[in-house]
């Protein structure tokens, strides 16, 4: 197995987990074609903490707080096809894992094709998947019961008044801005052939940019603003996008 690489997530490259395992970057291209409400569900079912579905587990019988990520995954993972799939996985079928013991351990394997995701592993595709689209996840635990079920009710409510509302999309107000932008250098075209941790580091980055310039010229005309209660870390453009 090999570590995540953030200098090659950040190039595109692919995450190569094993011989049997490696998850692809698609571009916004191919996201947008796959359909990015589609690829956003995929996401959440990959990635999905158990608190994250609180409200849908309960109603299933299952309460959030005794199972793992990764048996929430196992729950899911045959269910999805190779066409659903296929855009980060390539080839590999998720139709074809069964739930065995590996080496004392529960693992979902294909033992035909070579496959075996344990918990380790999983873990590994669930962190990759959330660096390489930029998604923060939090596990939620609740304090007491009552906490549990006042939770659980809400999750309920936005669940529901979820489903009332229009699908939006997430990508379309950020790439209008960033083909808008003039020190954006691409176009409607060409931005389609990045991926999503490249579109959204030139979003972050471009945005820390233009607040580094705006704070700093604000500092020159402004005599009256006391620079010592600026933090200078933010005239820096050049930090972690991940700081921003």
């Amino acid at each position: 197995m090999t570590n995540i690489d953030d200098l090659r997530i950040f190039l595109g490259g692919d995450y190569v987990i094993n011989a049997a395992i490696t998850i692809r970057q698609p571009t916004l291209k191919e996201i947008i074609e796959y359909g990015e409400q589609n690829y956003n569900a995929l996401l959440s079912i990959l990635t999905a903490y158990p608190s994250d579905m609180k409200s849908a587990l309960w109603d299933a019988g299952v309460d959030y707080t005794k199972i793992t990520s990764f048996q929430l995954f196992c729950q899911f993972a045959s269910s999805l096809n190779l066409d659903q799939t296929r855009i980060l996985f390539g080839d590999l079928d998720f139709t074809k894992l069964v739930m065995r013991k590996n080496n004392g351990f529960d693992a979902l394997c294909d033992i035909r094709q070579g496959v075996v995701i344990d918990e380790a592993v999983y873990l590994l595709i669930q962190n990759f998947l959330c660096r390489s689209n930029l998604i923060k996840k939090k596990q939620e635990t609740p304090g007491n019961e009552n906490t549990k079920m006042m939770l659980i009710e809400w999750d309920r409510d936005d669940r529901r008044a979820a489903m009332r509302k229009p699908h939006r999309s997430n990508l379309l107000p950020y790439m209008s801005a960033m083909v808008n932008y003039q020190g954006f250098k691409y176009d409607y075209q060409t931005v389609q052939n990045l991926t999503m941790y490249q579109f959204m580091d030139a979003v972050n980055r471009t945005s820390m940019f233009v607040s580094a310039q705006s704070l700093l010229q604000g500092l020159y005309s402004n005599p009256y603003l006391d620079s010592s209660k600026i933090d200078k870390t933010q005239l820096n453009w050049l930090r972690e996008a991940s700081d921003n």
